[in-house]
């Protein structure tokens, strides 16, 4: 097969203090090992969940993607260590 992405990950949540809490690690990979040792790198993603009341809850999400030294070498888009905090309200009806 060529091309292609491998997602290894392990998941795990919790509650703590009434929120949701989840913890994710992605290791990426390729199908395809000829071009480099396969590996794309690796990403940390962390969600909190808080309801506010039953039609609104609070999303806080941080994620650390850190990218393998030996994918970006000799390609002209590389991927970059990437680090994301975002918060948002859902509002359900």
């Amino acid at each position: 097969m060529d091309g292609g992405l491998e997602d290894y990950y392990v998941k795990a949540s919790t509650k703590l203090f009434g929120c949701k809490l989840v913890a994710v690690y992605h290791y990426f990979d390729t199908v395809d090992d000829d071009a480099f040792d396969g590996t794309y790198g690796d990403e940390i993603d962390l969600v909190l969940v808080k309801p506010i009341n039953k039609s609104i809850k609070l999303l806080i999400k941080y994620a650390n993607f850190n990218q393998d030294d030996e994918a970006s070498s000799g390609v002209s888009n590389p991927a970059v260590d990437t680090e994301i905090l975002t918060a948002r309200l859902q509002y359900k009806f």
